[in-house]
């Protein structure tokens, strides 16, 4: 891979990280307005007013600085451990104290709605954390070249999101050969939690139901093939033909540069290929192959 596809690569897939933590701190906003009109409902915002308000202007003060960070093109590895892992992992430290004291201020109220709305704002902030963690370990892991084993990698990014899986009430189902290849780890866990994360994204849309993806790896011939098969929404003709386009999206609060990214680690470090196949209502596979 030359040094501009590299670039370009990192840049949509760091872009599109950005823009889900500036989507799961939407989510937290939402779950924090709930709780306000529950409490004005039950007249007790004037009770929690100060707890509330810090939290609530500490996530806007994250919201901000990842919309900040998200503007800078020229960044680098170092940038990204350092500064941006540094300042948004303190801030977030922050946030989870004072939701901490807010969550023990609340439950006093021994009431079972207030405990509930309370769950999903601790989640919200988990999962944020976890994706902040598995940025960071994967850009460390990215320059280093070694044998994979691509089972391990696999469950280590299905690990990372097992609080939004679960949050979200998606089923993993699992089918493993044990396959290695040789590469950077980042490259492969970035790409995975990529694929992944669409699928979590699309599920949202729909009313809960079993949802369900089934990750597959398996050796045919001499390649080594992935497949991550949900039972989402899908994906029509027309969107599928422009999916690995860069900037493209089904959704407009979302760049759309994951998947472009992902095709273009595949192909230019893997020598491989990635395929979408989807059917309107009932699925969407996406298939890696690498040689």
């Amino acid at each position: 891979m030359n040094p501009e596809d590299k670039y370009n690569s990192n840049h949509y897939l760091f872009s599109g990280f950005l823009h889900d933590l500036t989507h799961q701190i939407h989510y937290l906003g939402s779950d924090l307005y709930l709780l306000e009109s529950f409490l004005d409902n039950y007249k007790l915002k004037d009770k929690f007013k100060d707890r509330l308000r810090k939290v609530v202007i500490h996530a806007d003060i994250i919201r901000i600085y990842l919309q900040d960070f998200g503007k800078t093109r020229e960044f680098s590895d170092k940038d990204l451990n350092n500064a941006f892992y540094h300042n948004l992992t303190k801030e977030l430290t922050t946030l989870s104290y004072l939701i901490i004291l807010l969550e023990k201020e609340i439950k006093k109220e021994n009431n079972a709605e207030l405990n509930t709305i309370l769950a999903n704002i601790i989640n919200s902030g988990q999962e944020i954390f976890d994706t902040v963690d598995f940025i960071v370990r994967g850009t460390a892991k990215q320059s280093e070249i070694k044998i994979l084993n691509l089972t391990r990698i696999i469950t280590s990014t299905v690990s990372v999101l097992h609080r939004t899986f679960a949050n979200n009430k998606v089923l993993i189902e699992t089918n493993y050969q044990d396959v290695s290849i040789k590469g950077k780890e980042g490259d492969l866990l970035h790409v995975f939690y990529c694929v992944l994360i669409n699928s979590i994204q699309a599920f949202r849309f729909l009313p809960h139901r079993e949802r369900k993806i089934e990750i597959n790896l398996f050796k045919r011939k001499h390649q080594i093939v992935i497949s991550f098969k949900d039972n989402g929404p899908g994906i029509s003709p027309e969107n599928l033909s422009n999916i690995f386009n860069a900037g493209f999206s089904t959704r407009q609060d979302h760049p759309g540069m994951g998947l472009a990214a992902a095709k273009l680690v595949i192909e230019k470090e893997f020598n491989g290929k990635i395929a979408i196949e989807s059917e309107l209502g009932k699925f969407t596979n996406v298939e890696i192959i690498l040689n």
